[in-house]
This record gives structure tokens, sequence and C-alpha cells, in this order.
């Protein structure tokens, strides 16, 4: 089985998909930041977010789009002040984009790759076994 996310090589520009754990159905996982400990490999949040010159804990597991990568949405690592941050929020001020620090890991948000996918829960319990 493939991996079920990418890591930036470098610092990424992406678009936070505000309402978007809203708008679609639950994820299995229980929430958005489970299902990235989940198919990252984490067993725990990373110390801080991911988001470039911000250090507050995580909270949130934000969806995003992540420049070069097309229409894909993936779930990252966010406090939820930055979550919270739109595109068009950030143009009215004036503020440049949010930007993802290099070796973020992505994971792929949708459900059907991951936590819809009886597989990827396979994988899952097969890592686990091996710690």
């Amino acid at each position: 089985m493939s991996h079920l996310y990418i890591t930036v090589p470098c610092e990424t520009e992406v678009s936070n998909i505000n309402g978007s754990a809203d708008r679609t159905p639950k994820c299995k996982c229980g929430s958005w930041i489970e299902h990235w400990r989940k198919f990252s490999g984490k067993n725990k949040n990373p110390a801080s977010c991911c988001v470039v010159g911000c250090d507050s804990p995580v909270k949130d597991g934000a969806h995003v789009n992540i420049e070069g990568e097309g229409e894909k949405w993936f779930i990252v690592p966010m406090c939820h002040a930055c979550n919270m941050k739109t595109d068009e929020a950030l143009k009215s001020e004036n503020l440049p984009p949010l930007r993802i620090g290099a070796g973020t890991i992505c994971v792929f948000a949708n459900r059907s790759e991951t936590c819809d996918n009886p597989a990827a829960w396979e994988n899952i319990k097969a890592t686990v076994a091996k710690l």
C-alpha cells in the first residue's frame, strides 16, 4: 500500500479550506487531527502549528489545498487561530498567504482513500502491531 500522505520538502503556500469540517461527512477517525495522527503514522501532535512563524500548540486537523497539488484536499496540524484564517481575510488585511514549514506531513483528506478504505485500516493495524 502506498503512503497516504505527502511531506512537503520546503516552505509551501497553502489555501485553508474553512468550514470544510462542517460541510463534509464526519471522519470515522473521530476528528480531523486524529485522522492526521492515524494516517501520518504519528501517535501525538507536533509540538507546534505547521504554519511558518507560528509556535502555538496544535489543536486542529486543518483542511488545505497545497500549491502545486491541484484540487486535492489534505489535512495538516494547525493551531485553531491559523485554521480560522481564510485567503479572503488575509488578502483584505494585506497579509501574505499561509505557508507551512518544510517537512510538514500532509495527509490525504479523501476518506475513500483513508478512513473509509478497509485496506488503509489494515495497514494501520499492521504498523501498530510492529511497534
